[in-house]
């Protein structure tokens, strides 16, 4: 284990979220370290069933959480993800419910995580020293909680810090292109795709977890942006094409060029990881069949430690 994740060991951390892509790895990896974790679940619960879990609503039961759990550090992961949401509908969820997490957190550390799409289409690769330029009102919102988190702890003297990660894939994932390839498999319809020529980053969850929590616990993170990515690059057409192949995909599946780009879409979404990666080490990248693993069917699926045929 990095020395960095030591510190965590005998620590109570709260993880909001940790039923979701990123949480259910970042609790593994605080228990892992040492930390005794405790849960928040929403409608989707941590899979690990010896993990204490919470159901908590955000912003109504913000403070009563954590007065209950009382935590030396607290990961905030949980908002409501929607790129097409006004920010009316997700104020609530977002800035509201990061402002009075950490308002009743107290002098515990905090951990906001943000979004990488809080850059918006802005040429890279994208480091933190680059403004927010968000291009929905979900990363304008998350920009701007990760902000006032920042400027409260430097206000009140205590420690907290606002990551960016990457793309990431991995088991639970419900939103990416390989989710919704899966699922146009299992259901026999085919996936209409843009031109898929755009480059872009893919984090393992796992490493992107795993970093979180080194990173976290480094006595140089508290106080500023960090990103956390260092993925594979590749095409999405030439990630979801290697799907295909792997989990015998069926001819006409994928209609490439059946719909355009999204407005604004960048051509090439990668990060500049460099400054999360000096302090503790490589994120990733990930094997390309490890990748892809968990979007494949059964029968297609490698063995534990395995690889596709």
């Amino acid at each position: 284990m990095h020395p960095a994740a030591l510190p965590w060991r005998g620590r109570r951390v709260l993880v909001t979220g940790a039923g979701g892509l990123l949480g259910v790895p970042v609790a593994r990896a605080l228990v892992a370290a040492g930390a005794a974790v405790v849960a928040q679940v929403g409608a989707r619960p941590h899979p690990d069933a010896g993990l204490p879990q919470l159901r908590a609503t955000f912003p109504a039961d913000a403070e009563a959480l954590l007065a209950d759990v009382r935590p030396d550090a607290v990961v905030h992961l949980a908002a409501p993800v929607d790129l097409a949401a006004p920010a009316s509908a997700l104020a609530a969820g977002i800035t509201e419910a990061t402002a009075r997490l950490h308002a009743a957190a107290g002098r515990a550390l905090f951990v906001n995580v943000g979004t990488c799409d809080e850059y918006g289409a802005q040429p890279g690769p994208l480091h933190e020293g680059l403004p927010p330029a968000p291009q929905s009102a979900y990363a304008a919102l998350k920009a701007e909680a990760g902000a006032a988190v920042l400027a409260r702890a430097a206000a009140q003297g205590t420690a907290a810090l606002h990551l960016r990660p990457f793309r990431c894939l991995g088991p639970g994932d419900r939103s990416s292109v390989l989710a919704a390839a899966a699922a146009a498999q299992a259901a026999g319809a085919p996936l209409a795709l843009s031109d898929g020529a755009q480059e872009r980053e893919w984090n393992a969850a796992a490493d992107v977890a795993a970093a979180l929590v080194r990173l976290a616990a480094h006595p140089a993170a508290p106080g500023r942006v960090w990103n956390l990515g260092g993925g594979l690059v590749l095409s999405v057409r030439s990630l979801v094409e290697a799907w295909a192949a792997a989990a015998a995909a069926p001819p006409g599946l994928l209609r490439w060029g059946a719909r355009p780009r999204r407005p604004g879409e960048p051509s090439r979404f990668v990060s500049d990881s460099r400054a999360a990666a000096a302090q503790v080490g490589p994120i990733g990248p990930a094997p390309l069949p490890a990748l892809l693993a968990p979007y494949l069917p059964p029968a297609a699926a490698p063995p534990p430690g395995g690889r596709p045929a």
